[in-house]
């Protein structure tokens, strides 16, 4: 059964990705771009382009923002993305939350891990938000790999529905050293219809030096990110955030 999910959604994930990529008349991506924004009520003013300079949906749904429109906190850690924290909490006896009521294994996200992290955070990415992920902290990327799996759709139903629904989807997941000593894991996971991530990087040459804000990957439409820290840090409210807003203190 798990097999038969598996390909019913890669191929729907493609096929979406296809249509999200494809540079057709000028006019229709246009109108299926007006159509997208009027939709999901994207603030259109944020972006640093107009929309007749995207040559697709795709092109639009990752789209640049301008910088003084995401002013870049001094925080311990600042949110990686916009989207909505759904989940937020303290790491015990090396689970986390998916949904209340729900556990799942750090090591299993991360595809093994002998790290112990404290503090995590759950940002969930509607098809409104800016789909580039930043840097959280300043630091060095020291590895990155593309963990294969399912691509479930991950809204709440879904998380309810299916346990450790974050370890069996897609999920690119990059290991980051902080100064003095500390690690952040900072994880991306596909899901229905987000059928391709990738970074800004080349992944074959790390380490790589980042700063808070630096663009470093990007979800070819919409997912989740997990973010996970050694520290045990204050940690933010439920709710709407963006880039570079504080998300650990």
């Amino acid at each position: 059964m798990i097999l038969i999910h598996r390909v019913l959604h890669h191929t729907s994930s493609r096929i979406v990705g296809w249509v999200s990529a494809a540079k057709a008349p000028q006019f229709l991506v246009q109108r299926m771009i007006r159509w997208f924004a009027s939709t999901y009520k994207i603030n259109l003013d944020e972006a640093t382009q107009p929309l007749s300079e995207y040559p697709s949906l795709g092109a639009f749904f990752t789209r640049e923002i301008r910088s003084e429109c995401r002013p870049i906190s001094s925080a311990t850690v600042v949110s990686p993305t916009d989207g909505e924290v759904i989940s937020a909490g303290y790491v015990s006896d090396g689970m986390m939350v998916q949904v209340k009521g729900s556990t799942y294994s750090v090591a299993s996200l991360l595809g093994g891990s002998r790290t112990s992290y404290h503090s995590f955070a759950t940002i969930y990415l509607s098809p409104k938000d800016c789909h580039r992920i930043f840097a959280p902290v300043q630091g060095q990327i020291v590895s990155t790999r593309l963990i294969p799996g399912c691509l479930y759709p991950v809204r709440q139903k879904q998380l309810r529905a299916i346990p450790h629904l974050y370890c069996k989807n897609e999920r690119l997941v990059s290991i980051i050293s902080v100064t003095g000593g500390h690690q952040v894991a900072l994880v991306a996971v596909g899901a229905l219809n987000v059928g391709s991530m990738s970074t800004t990087f080349d992944r074959d040459q790390l380490p790589v030096a980042i700063n808070p804000g630096d663009w470093i990957k990007t979800f070819h439409l919409g997912s989740t990110v997990v973010i996970l820290d050694t520290r045990k840090l204050a940690l933010p409210a439920l709710g709407p955030i963006q880039y570079g807003e504080t998300l650990f203190e």
